[in-house]
């Protein structure tokens, strides 16, 4: 990209920004923001515009130069860091509350891309609802976004591949483990194209403003147009 690309405008806010709201909105509990290299900026984007979120946790890649599989660790566990803490004092009205003891881990994880800013908590909240509505049934491990045939993100993943996931190295993200449980193992949730845009090139930056109809810091309501990401790329 050559470029920081969390820190770009779009619809008067950063790419961050968008990411990291649908996260927030979702309804999942705790968000987990990981940075790379634009971490000081992107910090201070995100102190100004969500003060004292307690369910806002951000952390720093150190070795994001060695791929997504880095990061996709660092976040999973500064989940499972903080989760101790949320069961021990959980907000109030939610389902940890009361006598019923909460689970050693949490469920579920949901993955989301910092350069999606067409991704909205209304997708997030789709996939968790979905999820929990399976789990009287041997259950899903994976939970994924699907437009045109092309899963998309971001994605959930069950707690019962915490352990293949923190075993990831390299560049690939989740997808090789997300393609060994394909099929069986993967339960589909009808998305729109946003699910498979994200900004990899100046050129998807480009795309993404000429679809607003008004340049990169338009509005998102009509960047429905927008092409979806190249075939083969990341997915995690």
């Amino acid at each position: 990209m050559g470029r920081a690309k969390l820190l770009l405008p779009y619809g008067g806010r950063t790419v961050l920004e968008h990411a990291a709201t649908a996260a927030l909105e979702s309804g999942a509990g705790l968000t987990v923001v990981v940075l790379g290299p634009e971490a000081a900026a992107a910090r201070k984007v995100l102190a100004e515009t969500y003060p004292g979120r307690a369910d806002l946790r951000v952390v720093t890649n150190p070795d994001y130069l060695t791929g997504q599989a880095s990061s996709l660790r660092v976040g999973l566990r500064a989940v499972l860091d903080a989760f101790p803490e949320l069961v021990a004092a959980p907000p109030p009205g939610s389902s940890a509350a009361g006598n019923v003891p909460p689970p050693a881990l949490p469920r579920a994880v949901v993955f989301c891309l910092g350069d999606q800013p067409l991704v909205t908590a209304k997708t997030v909240t789709a996939l968790i609802d979905a999820y929990l509505a399976s789990l009287e049934r041997p259950g899903p491990v994976v939970v994924a976004p699907v437009h045109a045939g092309r899963r998309g993100n971001p994605v959930l993943i069950d707690r019962r591949l915490f352990p293949e996931l923190l075993a990831l190295t390299g560049d690939v993200g989740a997808r090789g483990v997300l393609d060994r449980h394909a099929g069986a193992g993967t339960l589909l949730v009808p998305a729109g194209p946003e699910v498979l845009v994200d900004l990899d090139t100046p050129e998807d930056y480009a795309r993404l403003g000429a679809a607003s109809g008004a340049g990169s810091d338009a509005g998102p309501e009509s960047a429905g147009s927008l092409r979806p990401r190249r075939p083969g790329s990341a997915t995690s």
